[in-house]
């Protein structure tokens, strides 16, 4: 199970990264113009960015083995996984939306996996 888990972290990372790096800026300056302290970044953003070649045919496999093997994981980095009317989001404080577009992806994977360098 160990495996699995770290392959769905490691498939998290990987479509977070390519989201934030084709719409993190937008977000950040939408997020920062209105004030918001938050953003909510639906995981049908995310499936449009996955690949599934990670051994995970859906985001939602990853998010579903994520929160069965340490849920609180992406917690300590910030990140809340959180259901709202039946849609799934990744929430995703501003401050820290902007320290992960300024990371290039082994930063982000450092960030995120608990190596603050």
């Amino acid at each position: 199970m160990a495996s699995t888990c770290s392959k769905a972290f490691a498939a998290f990372i990987e479509a977070f990264s390519r989201y934030l790096e084709v719409n993190g800026r937008r977000t950040l300056s939408i997020a920062s113009a209105t004030g918001q302290k938050e953003v909510k970044i639906s995981l049908r953003a995310l499936r449009r960015v996955h690949d599934p070649s990670t051994g995970f045919p859906l985001i939602s496999d990853v998010v579903k083995v994520i929160t069965a093997c340490d849920p609180s994981r992406l917690h300590r980095a910030g990140l809340e996984i959180k259901e709202v009317n039946g849609e799934v989001f990744i929430i995703v404080p501003t401050n820290l939306l902007s320290e992960l577009i300024r990371r290039d992806r082994e930063g982000l994977v450092n960030l995120l996996l608990g190596d603050p360098s």
